[in-house]
Formats: C-alpha cells, sequence, structure tokens
C-alpha cells in the first residue's frame, strides 16, 4: 500500500513497537506540548492490542497536546473491566482535569463515570458509550449504519457474483459493547431487508483475532461460504485471511469461488487488502475526528460551555444519550474506488 503522511512520528518506531509503548514517543507521563498546568489528560483503554487502539492513542495524545495538555501516560486495562475502573480511578488521583476514555465495557465502566463525576473531571468517551454515569460528551460513529452500509455492500458484491441466495459468516466483536451491538443490529437488520434468503451464521468473538481465525475454520469446514462480514478488520482481517489461505478459500474478487469479504475499522492492513482485491471493502471509522474533538469538547467543558443538540459544526450531529450527549460523526465506505483518498486514516499510519 502507498504510505502517505505519517501521523506516528516516533523517531524509527514502528506501529508494533509504539503499541508497547503505550505512553507515547517520550516514555514521559507528560506531553511533549508545553501545557498548562490546569490542564491535565488523562486517557484510559480497554487494550492495546491492534492498530485501531494504537492510532488511536496516538493521535489523541497528538491532540491533546498540540491542544496545550499535559497528556498522562495512557492507560492499558488488558480487556479487564476492573482493571480499567481501576485506571481511572488512578488517574483521578493523579490529578488529571479530563478523561479522554474508550469503554471496554458499556455498563462496566459506569463505576468509573460516577467517580469521575464526583471529583468535578469532565470525560469525553471516544468510539463506544457507556450504559449510565455521566460524560460531558461521548464521539462517536453511527455504528448501526456502519453495520448497514456494511450489509448494503456486501448484498451488492453478493448479486454481482451471482450470489442470490447464500450464506454470510458475522464474525462479531463483543456484545458487551455497544459498538458490537450497534454493528450486529444495523448489519443483521438490513440483510434481513435486503437479501431476505441469505442465511447470517453469527460467532462473537469479543474482537479477539484468534477467536475470529476459529471460527471462521470451523464453519468453511462445515458448510460453503459466500461471504464474511468482520465487525472489526484490525483485529480480524490477518487472521481471518490466514484461515482463508490455509482452507484455499482466499481467492481475489473478481475470481471465480471468491469469498466476499468486508469489514469495518479501516486499519492499514485493510486498505492494502482492498487494493489486492483480498478484501472487498471496509467501513472506515473517524479516528482523527475523534482525536480533534475530544480535546476541543474536553476545552469546552473547562471553560464551562454548555452543549446542544443539533449539528456539531464540523459536520457531525449531536443527540441524546444515556450519559448525556453524543456526538455522531459520519464513518466511510470504503473500496478499490477511494482507498487512495489522502484522508484515509489507515493511509496515514505506518503498517
Amino acid at each position: 500500500m502507498r504510505v502517505r503522511q505519517t501521523l506516528l512520528r516516533c523517531a524509527g518506531v514502528g506501529l508494533a513497537a509504539a503499541a508497547l509503548a503505550v505512553g507515547g514517543c517520550g516514555g514521559d507521563d507528560e506531553g511533549a506540548g508545553g501545557g498548562s498546568e490546569d490542564k491535565i489528560l488523562g486517557i484510559s483503554l480497554p487494550y492495546v492490542t491492534n492498530d485501531f487502539f494504537v492510532a488511536l492513542n496516538e493521535i489523541t495524545r497528538q491532540q491533546g497536546e498540540k491542544a496545550g495538555w499535559d497528556v498522562l501516560e495512557t492507560t492499558d486495562a488488558k480487556q479487564k473491566v476492573d482493571q480499567q475502573v481501576t485506571d481511572v480511578n488512578n488517574l483521578l488521583s493523579r490529578g488529571v482535569t479530563g478523561l479522554a476514555l474508550n469503554p471496554g465495557d458499556s455498563s462496566g465502566i459506569v463505576p468509573a463515570l460516577n467517580a469521575a463525576e464526583e471529583d468535578g473531571v469532565p470525560v469525553v468517551l471516544m468510539d463506544v458509550g457507556a450504559t449510565g454515569g455521566k460524560a460531558y460528551m461521548t464521539v462517536t460513529t453511527d455504528n448501526r449504519k456502519a453495520g448497514e452500509l456494511a450489509c448494503q455492500q456486501m448484498v451488492k458484491a453478493l448479486t454481482d457474483a451471482g450470489v442470490k441466495s447464500g450464506t454470510v459468516l458475522e464474525l462479531q466483536g463483543d456484545l458487551a459493547s455497544d459498538v458490537g451491538r450497534a454493528r450486529t443490529e444495523g448489519f443483521e437488520e438490513c440483510m434481513k431487508q435486503q437479501a431476505p434468503d441469505t442465511e447470517i451464521v453469527a460467532k462473537p468473538t469479543k474482537w479477539q483475532g484468534p477467536a475470529a481465525a476459529d471460527a471462521t475454520q470451523t464453519v468453511l469446514a462445515q458448510q460453503q461460504i459466500d461471504g464474511i462480514y468482520m465487525q472489526s478488520d484490525c483485529a480480524m482481517l490477518a487472521p481471518v485471511q490466514a484461515t482463508m489461505r490455509q482452507a484455499g478459500k482466499l481467492v481475489p474478487a473478481g475470481e471465480p469461488d471468491h469469498i466476499v469479504l468486508g469489514g469495518i475499522d479501516g486499519c492499514p492492513p485493510a486498505l492494502t487488502a482492498i487494493e489486492d482485491g483480498t478484501l472487498d471493502f471496509t467501513v472506515e471509522q473517524p479516528i482523527v475526528a475523534y482525536a480533534e474533538r475530544v480535546t476541543r469538547f474536553l476545552d469546552e467543558a473547562l471553560e464551562g460551555v454548555e452543549q446542544k443538540v443539533g449539528p456539531d459544526g464540523d459536520g457531525g450531529q449531536i443527540v441524546e444519550a444515556p450519559t448525556g450527549l453524543m456526538d455522531i460523526v459520519p464513518a466511510t465506505l470504503v473500496t478499490k474506488d477511494n482507498v487512495d483518498a489522502p484522508d484515509r486514516w489507515g493511509g496515514q499510519i505506518n503498517p
């Protein structure tokens, strides 16, 4: 894939190494932005084991430093819900004045939100919302719409291949997350309407690549599959394609016996695979827009700005949410027609 502009600017450090150094290039607790002592940003992630979270972390840190925040070392809960609550409490004890938080569990994170509210620290939730508690803003995309876009492109690709009725394997994320539920509901409801004769075989993976590979291997061995929908290409693409290759099922688009393959996220390997013809499409998450909005909303929270339902002034739409308000940023369908567009975030980091 032709790499455009590099956002990860750790000198000599690639993406895999950046995943290990969650705190960023310098490794210091404080960011390099020379921010105000009154603007201390804590970032809490559920895990950092794929390109999506590496990029979300790095771009959010960069935007925070650019906006004058001192950015503490990012916490990695390693997929443990209780640990993420502990991480947030630790950040609060260190005097953060703003929190950027991606919940690993939409219900389990509520105690952390309650603790932040008690301490008077504004929270912006990134990508994933919560079922309760209070956040100044949740910044996300319409994941139901993303699932619907994936469905529409899946149906189009199957129709173009002459498949009138068939079977699609749906590799779900985690239904404990509102993102996983929305991506499932949007896809399945659309498939029922647009391809009612298509069977959907749904397998939960908890966003884990090995689980996606195991499910793919099992289903491919049991029945003919015409399409595979991955709820995260960042987590699933490499292991799923490796499994398909081993089974002799990884055939480029346009050739006989091609299995339509699509996903959501837009990580660098997904863009490469689209260019190579082994991935038909992905629905790109707007990570850069997430990061830009995090510091904007936290700044406005500190200034006492009261957000309102309606357009956010930058292409998104603010709506009511269980935790307060939610800014919904559009996702983008990516195919061979637009995979090389310069604003693809997956083309702006080193794979």
